[in-house]
């Protein structure tokens, strides 16, 4: 099969070859880099010669040749990001010309050791992921690199990634790692340059750096994953009244060893150990505690996770069944998405909404909102209520006035549903900032965490008691699990790291998309148990150094 049938059919082409006969299909696209053939795409000959060229080098050197042709140095003398760059230097060679197999592609005539100055949004990225996947034998991700991209088309039409480079790697890049995809090799041993490459995404204190675009005419973040809309004040100017409460255990490192078995924590980044007496310019009636997430752990307690009795009960089994094999259970913080607080947001943003005067044409506007709502299913909600105000003494100005009672028959979810239907441009510039209110509630050290970031608190728990308690001294979530803190891991680990069985199963035959797996990791947690190997111990333990390394 010539490369002329792969790429006469279009992108659409390109994935049923693919998947009829992959090992075809990559033998087609390496022959297209290194002969002197037609060119497929139409681009300019000379652009194609240049990226013919390149792939030649991609392909007949190794990372060690081009560490030396960049340095001037040997594997043994370079340092993480040496190394690191050496390898994205190859990979973006092999990446300009698996962007020619996209009909009418441009992207990457720069070509090479220039990858971190191309935008790496959209068919930039995908194409990135390509020649990293040709470079490894991964012809999955080169399928998953194209269902992506569809048609091609030039980088100037590709959907804008409004996040930029952490240490010179492009953030699709670290996407693919953190999903599992070009993590391991054939063998399930991890790549060193993708440890690499996730380590330099963590600050000195452990935790995630921003990857977030700055704005352009302020140079500040007015975007962030906690809104579904920009910003009117930056997060370096929003102002949060924390009182904190200094009564949780004081932090220290923990570690995971070899007989470790590992029960996720999920759950939402609410602060611990602090109450919010104010945020985006008012002041809250009363204070509000927080009692977390993660840091529910270090609460001054003798429970180590709270959430509903369908949760917990079925994690106290994993731990119980790992403790009768003789095995040391161990509950780890698991971070979700960044709006996962919403189910607690309940009483900060609605004291917040009282505060605010509104034209009273917005509760139609919120009704009519929640009426085309999927997620809101509350049968019984008094619209009318909200739409009329009620007979509140503030019927003219208050938003949720004539439904303040009704809230507390609301379940989590449609609680979630109203704060989803006015996190908009309409009600931000109404003054109701609900993208503001959930980083008033985020804990500082998750402010720029990935979903599945783990370590931040690691809870052990108490196998004395095989039962749930049905009080957990936590306002949100009814029951607990009994247990102490233990510590915390010096960087939190990317969860394709620890959570290695479940991402290998992900992306295994028949897994699903990256996109369903926080769906498919909340489903399933509470019936997980990782267990910790030689192999994972040592490729923490490597992350480590590294992350070390990038921070000294």
């Amino acid at each position: 099969m010539g490369m002329g049938r792969v790429t006469a059919e279009g992108g659409a082409g390109l994935i049923n070859q693919v998947r009829s006969n992959p090992m075809a299909v990559n033998k087609a696209i390496g022959q297209s880099m290194i002969g002197a053939i037609a060119d497929p795409v139409g681009t300019a000959k000379n652009v194609y010669q240049d990226v013919a060229d390149a792939a030649t080098g991609a392909l007949t050197k190794t990372a060690a040749d081009y560490l030396m042709d960049m340095y001037g140095i040997t594997p043994s003398e370079a340092s993480p990001t040496q190394l690191m760059a050496a390898n994205d230097a190859r990979y973006a060679d092999l990446a300009a010309t698996a962007a020619t197999a996209i009909p009418g592609s441009k992207a990457l005539k720069t070509l090479g050791k220039a990858a971190g100055d191309v935008d790496v949004g959209g068919l930039a990225a995908d194409a990135t992921y390509a020649g990293r996947s040709i470079a490894e034998g991964d012809f999955k991700g080169v399928l998953e690199a194209f269902e992506r991209g569809g048609e091609g088309q030039d980088l100037s039409a590709a959907k804008v990634d409004n996040r930029v480079a952490v240490a010179g790697v492009p953030p699709a890049y670290i996407d693919q790692l953190e999903a599992g995809i070009g993590l391991r090799d054939s063998n399930g041993r991890i790549n060193v340059d993708s440890l690499l490459a996730l380590a330099s995404q963590f600050d000195e204190k452990g935790n995630r750096r921003s990857n977030i675009k700055p704005d352009r005419k302020t140079g500040m973040t007015h975007n962030h994953p906690a809104s579904n809309v920009r910003m009117n004040t930056p997060i370096e100017e929003q102002n949060v009244e924390r009182i904190i409460r200094g009564k949780a255990a004081k932090r220290k490192n923990t570690d995971f060893k070899v007989g470790d078995v590992l029960i996720s924590a999920f759950g939402d980044r609410a602060a611990a150990d602090v109450d919010i007496g104010g945020f985006g310019g008012e002041t809250l009636s009363s204070p509000v505690s927080l009692f977390g997430g993660g840091g529910y752990m270090r609460e001054p307690n003798d429970y180590i996770w709270a959430s509903d009795e369908g949760v917990t009960s079925p994690l106290l089994r994993q731990i119980m069944y790992a403790a009768d094999k003789g095995q040391n259970p161990k509950m780890v913080y698991t971070s979700m998405g960044a709006q996962a607080g919403d189910f607690a947001t309940d009483n900060l943003l609605r004291d917040y909404i009282r505060n605010i005067d509104i034209d009273p044409s917005l509760r139609g506007v919120l009704a009519e909102r929640l009426a085309k709502s999927k997620d809101f299913t509350d049968k019984n909600f008094p619209m009318d209520d909200l739409v009329s105000g009620g007979n509140s003494r503030r019927n003219s100005i208050g938003l949720l006035d004539g439904v303040e009672e009704y809230f507390e028959n609301l379940n989590g979810s449609n609680r979630r549903a109203i704060w989803q239907a006015m996190d908009n441009a309409t009600f931000r510039d109404a003054g109701i900032p609900v993208g503001e209110a959930r980083i008033a509630m985020t804990d500082p050290d998750l402010l720029y965490a990935n979903p599945f970031d783990s370590g931040l608190n690691v809870g052990r728990p108490d196998l004395s008691s095989r039962e749930i308690s049905m009080t957990s001294d936590h306002p949100i979530y009814p029951t607990a699990i009994r247990g102490q803190y233990e510590g915390s891991t010096p960087v939190q680990i990317p969860g394709s790291i620890l959570w290695r069985d479940f991402f290998d199963a992900r992306r295994g035959e028949g897994g699903g998309l990256p996109g369903s797996d926080q769906r498919s990791f909340l489903m399933s947690h509470p019936n997980m148990r990782q267990e910790v190997d030689r192999q994972m111990e040592d490729e923490i333990g490597q992350f480590i150094e590294f992350w070390r390394a990038f921070n000294q």
